[in-house]
């Protein structure tokens, strides 16, 4: 969803452009770039690496409409380059050709070639299979072989065959090829050029890649008819009978002798075209019931809920919330979620004063939240999740057990996307009514009460949103819908205990390095905060640091960085001993994390510095202390791997939205928080003003 620049050029005449559906390809987009840029020619290069976007052929569509070269150059995100000339060789014949010296050409590729650390599984799948690779040419070869492993092609002649399809799941190469011969231009590969490209390492993966090529060859058929080949034209009759036959054969093709195996059969071979025959089955089958291409696996909870679905009748009736006796909640995100759906728990309890309400968590801060600020009768703490399958299925069967065993009235399930797996739950777990988002409220699922959620570009708080799920039970907003933290009377007196004597004449701020062991991704570098630190006590500050219990490491680092006298509470109490302490402090700055929404629910100003993730969404929300943001506006906001499990981002750019904020620019929002808030005995702050800032740092909500 957003294309990055890895290598800028003012005029380049060279664009190569990477597709990746996450920008990290397990670790070999990093080692593409460096060999990118010890080639020839590379200076007169840019590189645009386009991240999130698919189908591949859309993906390269969205980098051409940004590439700026003569020279279209295209690299999967998994190839590797042998040697430093392969940008000469790959563009040398083309140049020819473009000045008239030799016949029309319009593609030039590399030979493939396995990488040197494939293993015994990959290089047996090379030998047995043909077209897994090519081998090194001495002189240019017109061959089909060329494709999108590493090609070059003018941008002239892209444009001249109508791009590529923005549609076609796989089969890409083969239709770049048909357009090319289609508009009378060659297909070549180029002399002394290798890239390198893994082949599947597990029978799984083999058999999984074959079965979707097989899929995606019925697309192909309809789009390139050859010879009969799309049998879509002769309707339900002639797929029933093409799949009868290939039943029917099947068996032979899978005993058929191979001349190129020294025992006379070759397994793999019998197992790709088995896969690739099932894959084409399925495909036909599924564009005659108009279903597309694609299919589910056959065990998976999108495929369950499907037919499941067709058992739900149209959408129920919201139960008046007087008659509700049994409600189930569930909050399966983290800390700051849960804080911002208190207030929708609170609205909840009243509308339904006679309902039993449990909140049903996998995390235990969640259920400290919880526990510490009421609203619910009963807080389960559970997973779903074990680090083997076996331990999967027996957790999703006794979590199915016990929502059969409390005979829910309502599922409230907080997810800005309520997925199919909690659904198929509740569904099968006799949930009677279950609430919650959906994409799109015309196909709700196993939803009975569904609602759509706002979108993005809304720019719709978390608080608002939970707020917005209840209006589909018409239960009445409350009268502060923002959340509120109550510290407990226990927790002050504690705090005051551990802090010791009177308030100083000193302020206090409060840091929190941290966003969570799940989301590093969302720190400031450890290193600013250190130099912040030191900032803030050189000008009279006291600085207290905050964490959990999983954040001491981060704490220690911090302190081995700064040369300030920082007093650390990381980890110490439960979580209303955390609140009770940040409640003494006259300034709180933190990441976008949990402790920064227990900061916002609590009556003092706030510091939230943001990287990947959008204020709009997560950031403060209306209240009578100030709140101050500090980003930096970047088209890749959100990050696109946000939205891909298990949520590790692996930035092109260094996470430049973070690491280009600078520690001025923070000192500066503190200077302009702390001049709000009064410190008895305190002659003020003398914190250094903010050099440049930097573009859309330091703005305000």
């Amino acid at each position: 969803m957003a294309v990055f620049q890895i290598r800028s050029h003012p005029r380049p005449t060279i664009s190569v452009i990477i597709p990746s559906r996450d920008g990290y390809a397990r670790g070999n987009v990093s080692r593409l770039v460096a060999q990118l840029a010890e080639q020839e020619r590379i200076d007169e290069a840019e590189i645009l690496l386009v991240v999130g976007e698919s189908p591949n052929g859309h993906a390269r569509n969205v980098g051409v409409d940004q590439a700026r070269g003569r020279w279209l150059v295209f690299m999967d995100d998994d190839a590797g380059l042998r040697g430093r000339r392969i940008l000469v060789e790959l563009l040398a014949p083309l140049e020819r050709s473009e000045n008239g010296e030799a016949p029309a050409l319009g593609m030039t590729g590399s030979a493939t070639a396995l990488p040197e650390e494939a293993g015994r599984f990959q290089r047996w799948v090379a030998a047995a299979l043909p077209r897994a690779l090519f081998p090194e040419v001495a002189e240019l070869t017109q061959t089909d072989m060329a494709h999108h492993l590493c090609c070059a092609l003018p941008a002239r002649v892209y444009q001249e065959i109508g791009r590529e399809s923005d549609t076609l799941e796989t089969g890409t190469d083969v239709d770049l090829r048909e357009r090319l011969r289609a508009g009378g231009f060659g297909i070549a590969v180029a002399p002394r050029t290798v890239a390198t490209h893994p082949q599947p390492a597990s029978l799984g993966e083999l058999w999984r890649k074959h079965l979707w090529y097989g899929c995606g060859r019925v697309e192909l058929d309809r789009l390139h008819p050859v010879a009969g080949r799309n049998r879509l034209q002769g309707g339900r009759a002639a797929v029933v009978r093409y799949l009868a036959r290939a039943v029917a054969t099947a068996p032979l093709r899978i005993l058929r002798h191979d001349r190129s195996s020294p025992w006379g059969w070759n397994p793999l071979r019998a197992l790709t075209d088995l896969a690739q025959k099932v894959g084409h089955g399925r495909a036909y089958w599924r564009h005659l019931n108009g279903l597309g291409p694609r299919p589910d696996p056959l065990f998976s909870s999108r495929r369950l809920q499907g037919w499941l679905s067709r058992r739900v009748g149209p959408p129920a009736q919201a139960p008046a919330p007087a008659a509700i006796r049994r409600m189930l909640v569930i909050l399966t995100a983290g800390l700051g979620d849960a804080v911002t759906f208190l207030p929708a728990l609170r609205a909840l309890r009243e509308a339904c004063p006679r309902a039993h309400i449990t909140v049903w968590t996998s995390r235990a801060a969640t259920a400290a939240v919880v526990e510490s600020q009421g609203g619910a009768d009963e807080v389960v703490c559970r997973g779903l999740e074990s680090r083997s399958r076996g331990g999967r299925v027996w957790r999703k069967l006794t979590t199915l057990a016990w929502l059969r065993r409390r005979r829910f009235d309502l599922a409230v399930v907080n997810f800005i996307n309520s997925n199919e797996e909690i659904g198929v739950l509740l569904y099968l777990g006799g949930v009677r009514h279950r609430l919650g988002y959906v994409d799109d409220p015309a196909h709700p699922g196993l939803f009975d009460l569904a609602v759509r959620h706002p979108p993005l570009s809304a720019g719709v708080l978390a608080a608002e949103r939970h707020l917005h799920l209840l209006d589909r039970l018409g239960i009445p907003r409350p009268a502060t819908g923002v959340p509120i933290w109550v510290v407990s009377p226990s927790a002050r007196s504690r705090a005051a205990e551990l802090v010791g004597g009177s308030p100083g004449a000193r302020p206090v701020v409060g840091l929190h390095p941290g966003s969570g062991a799940q989301m590093s991704w969302k720190r400031w570098p450890v290193a600013q905060f250190a130099t912040l630190a030191d900032g803030l006590a050189a000008a009279g500050a006291e600085v207290w640091l905050f964490g959990g219990p999983d954040e001491r490491s981060l704490a220690a680092d911090l302190q081995a960085l700064s040369t300030a006298p920082l007093r650390d509470w990381t980890g110490t109490g439960d979580l209303d001993l955390q609140a009770a302490l940040i409640s003494r402090c006259n300034l709180f700055v933190a990441n976008d994390s949990g402790l920064y929404n227990l900061a916002l629910a609590l009556p003092l100003p706030v510091i939230s510095i943001f990287g990947p993730t959008l204020p709009m969404l997560s950031g403060p929300w209306p209240r009578p202390q100030a709140a101050e943001v500090v980003s930096r506006d970047m088209a890749c906001r959100p990050c696109v791997d946000l939205l891909m499990p298990p949520r590790q981002i692996h930035c092109p750019i260094g996470m430049d939205c973070l690491t280009s904020i600078g520690v001025d620019q923070v000192l500066a929002a503190c200077r302009r928080l702390l001049a709000t808030t009064t410190v008895v005995g305190s002659p003020g702050l003398t914190l250094p003003v903010a050099g440049g800032t930097r573009t859309g740092a330091g703005t305000r909500p």
